[in-house]
């Protein structure tokens, strides 16, 4: 089989567009036993794989097929040819891309730890990242001062654009707290120096943005990846928190 593209590349959801042309000079192609996957390996499955039980058939000699993929990454097509004597022959394509965003990591504290982002908490409890610890009393009431909860993971920026941090903005209990904060997301070199990084406010009537992004397009290899939920001022009794099922960090590559 002869397989072109009209483009490599595109966005997620988008198409690429895919001619192939299937033909045997001795007994002839057998276009209804002709069929096609699209995966992400470039290794061949082999004509007997069961996985061409299930593929997509042919309906012409020359036929063009609409590509579409919703998440990010390189993919192959595959297309088994067979003739009319019973011959298979499996044909892979190049590489063709889907370009979008990435979602590095999503989900509650419980999860923490336990997914191949590797992430490390403090602070954490019950949904996500919360502040409360008590710093000392004052005039009856609980002051917390400088009081911070921190998550960290690593990641490999190359080849990435950016990293954008995701949240539904600080809970917190609002009849009873006059607290403040900053809501950081900072990227770490391994000397944890703080080499890029941005923030939000929040306060009692203000919950601070719903997204932060860092460029990264000019960095190489791996970072740790901070994010930092800070109460830096205000007394009474409350426990700000970012909720684990509200944020999310993700990628956008090159």
């Amino acid at each position: 089989a002869t397989i072109t593209f009209d483009k490599t590349e595109t966005d997620v959801n988008q198409i690429i567009q895919a001619t192939v042309t299937q033909n045997d000079l001795e007994s002839g192609i057998d276009i209804t036993k002709c069929k096609y996957i699209v995966n992400q390996s470039s290794d061949k499955l082999g004509e007997e794989h069961t996985s061409w039980n299930t593929a997509t058939a042919f309906t012409q000699a020359t036929e063009t097929l609409d590509i579409t993929q919703a998440n990010n990454g390189l993919y192959y097509l595959h297309v088994l040819s067979v003739d009319n004597a019973e011959n298979k022959l499996e044909t892979v394509s190049t590489a063709i891309r889907f370009k979008g965003k990435m979602t590095l990591w999503q989900g509650n504290a419980a999860q923490l730890g336990s997914t191949n982002a590797n992430w490390t908490i403090s602070g954490a409890v019950g949904n996500g990242l919360m502040v409360g610890t008590y710093g000392s009393n004052y005039n009856g009431y609980s002051y917390y001062r400088k009081a911070t909860a921190v998550s960290k993971f690593r990641v490999n920026v190359t080849d990435l654009k950016n990293l954008t941090f995701e949240f539904n903005g600080v809970n917190r209990d609002t009849n009873n707290s006059d607290a403040s904060g900053k809501v950081w997301f900072v990227i770490v070199d391994n000397a944890t120096n703080w080499i890029r990084s941005t923030s939000v406010n929040w306060s009692k009537t203000a919950s601070g943005g719903s997204s932060m992004t860092i460029n990264v397009s000019d960095l190489q290899g791996e970072y740790n990846v901070l994010i930092r939920l800070e109460r830096t001022g205000g007394y009474r009794e409350s426990t700000p928190y970012l909720a684990g099922s509200s944020f999310k960090v993700v990628a956008l590559p090159m």
